[in-house]
């Protein structure tokens, strides 16, 4: 997963395949880890039969997507987002604070 930030607060992530494509079909748990400047806020995936806790730093990916939202920090520096799921490598996502 590469995920990529659209917002400060946001950060959609596609599972990829091995051709760098999202799969519609992927269903599997990623688990979000925060560290250094922000926190974890919440995640969601779209699915409304979904039952997971949005507070809960993991979430079963919805038609190969789901959502995480992260909090900054009152201080500069750079928050880190490690995405990981079964099966592949984990991800991380490195975004400057000011």
């Amino acid at each position: 997963c590469r995920p990529t930030a659209r917002a400060w607060s946001t950060s959609p992530c596609r599972w990829p395949t091995a051709r760098a494509t999202s799969s519609p079909t992927d269903h599997r748990r990623l688990r979000f880890a925060v560290t250094g400047a922000g926190q974890f806020e919440a995640t969601a995936n779209g699915d409304p039969t979904c039952l997971l806790s949005f507070q809960r730093p993991e979430m079963d990916l919805f038609s190969g997507a789901a959502t995480v939202i992260l909090r900054a920090g009152r201080s500069a520096g750079a928050l880190s987002l490690k995405v990981s799921a079964p099966s592949v490598k984990p991800a991380t996502l490195s975004i400057p604070v000011r």
